[in-house]
């Protein structure tokens, strides 16, 4: 045992490490020489046409991969430009949509006002109708004692029109005894 030790302890490794490398420096000199002998003079072996399909192969596919990349990269840019746009869009959609939602807003109350408004116009013109055709009917009971003829369809138009936008008030027996109990005076 005391041999191995000392003959692997006196053994010189740069020497057999160098020598492998040389051996392997001189192989891949020998391979590629009959390569080249063999491409020169049109000689082809199974192996070489694998290897040389192989590394075309290799080489076709590194170079559509780096178009893959370049294709990717490139849609990448397109649709983050597209997203941004399209979040611009959709910002400006909403701030629209609100906007809108604000006018919309606002004309509904504007016409809920104008609905009351409407609603307080009609009243209004109700009542002066009323006071109208009240006060009309007074003249004709106390002071005329009757209703001039030129007076009858003014009277019977403004009463129905008074009943059409809602009104009555009692108002209705003070016409009608106006008008089929008083006597109808000449012009």
């Amino acid at each position: 045992m005391e041999d191995a030790i000392t003959t692997l302890t006196t053994l010189d490794y740069v020497g057999i490490i160098g020598g492998a490398m040389i051996g392997i420096a001189a192989f891949k000199t020998v391979v590629s020489g009959i390569e080249w002998f063999c491409q020169k003079f049109g000689i082809r072996f199974k192996w070489i046409e694998d290897k040389k399909a192989d590394h075309e192969l290799l080489e076709r596919t590194v170079e559509s991969i780096n178009e893959l990349k370049e294709i990717v990269v490139s849609d990448e840019e397109k649709f983050r430009h597209k997203d941004e746009i399209l979040e611009k869009q959709m910002d400006e959609f909403r701030t629209k949509l609100k906007d809108l939602s604000i006018a919309s807003s606002n004309i509904l109350n504007k016409v809920n006002g104008l609905e009351s408004s409407s609603e307080l116009q009609k009243r209004a013109v109700v009542e002066m109708l009323h006071g109208v055709i009240d006060g009309q009917c007074d003249k004709y009971i106390n002071e005329l004692k009757g209703v001039p003829s030129y007076e009858v369809s003014w009277l019977s138009s403004r009463f129905e029109l008074y009943k059409k936008m809602g009104g009555n008030h009692g108002l209705e027996h003070k016409v009608d005894y106006c008008l089929e109990k008083l006597p109808i005076l000449p012009d």
